[in-house]
């Protein structure tokens, strides 16, 4: 699969569309995942191109030519979703107000309407991602790959498909509430899903560990905003508690790509099948900076902080 993007001498920022949920399209998600079940196939993807705006793009599909330049980021979709989302376009258009970027949003809703079906083509998809990587011929020091729900196993697989065929480490993945269902420990072992050893760095945010996302720390770095369970304004009556929860991940990320905003270490131990963040020694503990603006070795850890009820949800430190 030859993948190359013209070399628009600018930044590089793939971004591959996550999940709105739907009961009657889940299949069959108390088994662990079964790849042998996958059915996507190359024109079940397509890349959708941005530069220097979001309101013009050119769409690649795989085996096409392109160039790429460096400084990729790679965000990749979970179940039943498509580029069009508010969550997707607010991250892109987040990454081409920064300037000197394009911006890849990566369709593949096709093979994701089913999340049982959705899940067992996340290792395919992964491996299309990670080909696409290396036949771009780019400067792989600059890339990060940032997947959503089912996407940041996806984003697990692209890591584990790009070190198996170069030797080399994608330097930073990202997983925004990675998706539980089918994937969680301990049935489910790492070559399977994401893990910590996916990349030189694995950063995780976890924002509904009671229902859809994964309640354990799966990276080097995991953020647990207001605690990890469940998100402020997630509560009203025409909303989905779980589902709002769930996709907040995506809109905390894609406000951290231009906001600065500070976290404290914790200790996570699950109690009741609820996360719950215990303090740590003030002489010892760390504040870091949290999602993209996280330094790319922290050293390993877990971090909380609190965000508001109402967009902009990120508290800006001071």
């Amino acid at each position: 699969m030859k993948m190359f993007l013209k070399d628009f001498g600018v930044v590089l920022c793939l971004v591959v569309t996550t999940a709105r949920f739907s009961s009657a399209d889940l299949g069959n998600i108390d088994s662990p995942v079964d790849y042998s079940l996958a059915t996507i196939q190359d024109d079940d993807v397509s890349f959708l191109i941005y530069q220097n705006s979001g309101t013009s793009f050119q769409t690649v599909a795989i085996g096409q030519n392109v160039v790429l330049t460096p400084n990729v980021r790679i965000i990749i979709h979970g179940y039943n979703e498509n580029p069009d989302l508010e969550w997707v376009v607010q991250m892109r258009d987040g990454f081409l107000s920064k300037g000197s970027y394009i911006v890849v949003v990566v369709d593949w809703s096709k093979a994701a309407t089913n999340y049982e079906l959705g899940a067992s083509n996340v290792q395919k998809l992964g491996e299309y991602v990670g080909q696409f990587l290396i036949d771009s011929g780019l400067d792989y020091s600059r890339s990060e790959i940032i997947g959503s729900c089912l996407g940041g196993h996806a984003a697990g697989h692209a890591g584990k498909y790009f070190f198996q065929k170069t030797g080399k480490m994608v330097p930073r993945i990202f997983g925004l509430d990675v998706a539980a269902k089918k994937f969680e420990l301990p049935e489910v072992p790492e070559e399977n899903r994401l893990s910590i050893k996916d990349a030189d760095f694995v950063g995780v945010v976890h924002t509904d560990a009671r229902q859809w996302g994964f309640k354990q720390p799966i990276g080097m770095v995991d953020f647990y905003p207001n605690g990890g369970n469940y998100q402020p304004g997630c509560n009203g009556a025409d909303v989905d508690e779980d589902v709002c929860s769930h996709v907040r991940a995506n809109y905390l990320f894609a406000e951290s790509i231009t906001s600065l905003v500070q976290t404290e270490e914790v200790n996570i131990v699950i109690e009741d099948g609820l996360v719950v963040s215990n303090p740590v020694d003030p002489n010892v503990a760390r504040l870091i900076m949290f999602g993209e603006q996280v330094e790319q070795q922290p050293g390993p850890g877990s971090f909380v902080f609190s965000t508001q009820a109402v967009p902009p949800y990120l508290v800006i430190s001071q």
